[in-house]
């Protein structure tokens, strides 16, 4: 544009005074000025643009990552449940023809084998509290009559509280000594119960034997070490 107004001002016409020329280059400088400043507010737009354009794709990628860590969390806290409500249905069936079979010389002689499913809670219930939680090495053996019969453990998350306790077999564990060892935060409530309900399952199915304290009101497991995975 300068150079369209100096074509402009340098013309081929009759020779003009000093003070005219002036007049002429300062409206084509005002003329540039103006053409200036009009492209730095328009780049200035453009520059604020981007800037919320870049600010709503952080705010875009957050919410895509707050979302995936919602469905990994949702899917790790419903997983036990699952794996808990599950494999029950399929259990008592095969449950059903492995348990008879072991359950046959206890029937002959019922006081010799108190790892039954029915006697697990009262044999648990009059073996450890004489003795104190580390000194019953010999607490998690169903007596002398024979080993506890086998237990098929198909879920996930039963698998891995197994395996954590396995390492100290002879140890009483609490919900709280497994749920450090599985990483479950206190703050996990909903974590906190899945790990107490499979606790209390694998209690039932008589993977672990139930340990009472006297005087203290919380309950620990101890493993039986009578498990199969499947």
């Amino acid at each position: 544009m300068a150079f369209q107004a100096t074509e402009q001002i340098i013309s081929d016409g009759p020779p003009e005074t000093a003070e005219e020329a002036v007049r002429k280059y300062d409206v084509a400088l005002g003329e540039c000025d103006a053409d200036i400043f009009n492209l730095e507010q328009l780049l200035l737009k453009k520059r604020e643009h981007r800037v919320r354009l870049a600010s709503g794709r952080e705010e875009a990628c957050a919410a895509v990552a707050c979302q995936e860590s919602a469905l990994k969390t949702a899917r790790e806290l419903l997983a036990p449940q699952q794996n808990a409500a599950h494999p029950p249905p399929a259990q008592p069936g095969r449950q059903l023809t492995i348990v008879p079979t072991d359950m046959q010389p206890p029937s002959a002689t019922p006081p010799a084998d108190p790892s039954a499913p029915e006697g697990d809670t009262s044999a648990d219930s009059h073996v450890p509290p004489p003795d104190e939680p580390g000194s019953g090495g010999t607490g998690s053996q169903p007596g002398a009559g024979g080993e506890p019969p086998e237990v098929i453990v198909r879920g996930a998350r039963m698998k891995q509280i197994l395996t954590v306790m396995a390492q100290r077999p002879d140890a009483d564990w609490g919900t709280g000594d497994v749920a450090a060892l599985l990483g479950v935060s206190e703050s996990d409530i909903a974590a906190r119960r899945a790990l107490r309900e499979n606790l209390r399952n694998l209690a039932r199915r008589g993977a672990l034997e139930r340990v009472t304290v006297a005087g203290d009101f919380h309950t620990y497991y101890r493993p039986r070490m009578n498990w199969r995975f499947v």
